[in-house]
């Protein structure tokens, strides 16, 4: 008897072999498709805990640069002081307004200074925020508002706010 009369006489038996074929197959693409699944969820987990590590380390180095921002304390942003550095980078500046300062926790306060910067070229602009940010550690660039010029094309109407961290006094608390 060969192959092709024992399957006419048993069709059932041929069906049922040629099922659990077929089902070894799939287990084994299945099986081979969950190891490489297995191995790509243990490089993401690697790749996880190495992006958590460089979180921390970034915030560890984040305390420490306002800790010492804040140790410094500024006292630098004044007036004069910004309107110095905007004659420097041929800034014109409209309006110039400092904000009650707030508490930011027991012992650190915010003090932020508003300004209107219109009709300025963005290399200008640029360095007149470097400038008053290389005022002191402590000064950062807060809030900064672009938009365009109507009356001239290739300047740009600027709207910074600068903020200054500084300790509050032992007997202001």
């Amino acid at each position: 008897m060969n192959f092709r009369q024992w399957v006419r006489h048993h069709p059932g038996l041929f069906v049922a072999f040629l099922a659990l074929a077929v089902s070894i197959g799939a287990n084994i693409v299945l099986w081979t498709i969950l190891g490489r699944l297995r191995s790509h969820v243990e490089r993401q987990r690697e790749r996880l805990a190495n992006m958590q590590r460089l979180a921390d380390e970034y915030a560890a180095v984040k305390a420490r640069s306002s800790a010492r921002a804040i140790a410094s304390g500024p006292g630098v942003l004044r007036a004069t002081a910004v309107e110095r550095i905007a004659q420097e980078h041929g800034v014109k500046v409209v309006g110039m307004t400092f904000v009650p300062p707030v508490k930011v926790d027991d012992r650190v306060q915010e003090q932020v200074l508003s300004l209107s910067l219109p009709g300025v070229a963005l290399p200008a602009l640029r360095g007149f925020l470097r400038g008053v940010e290389g005022l002191d550690p402590a000064v950062r660039t807060r809030e900064l508002r672009v938009g365009k010029n109507l009356r001239d094309g290739t300047l740009i109407d600027a709207t910074v706010k600068f903020a200054v961290y500084e300790t509050v006094a032992p007997e202001a608390r």
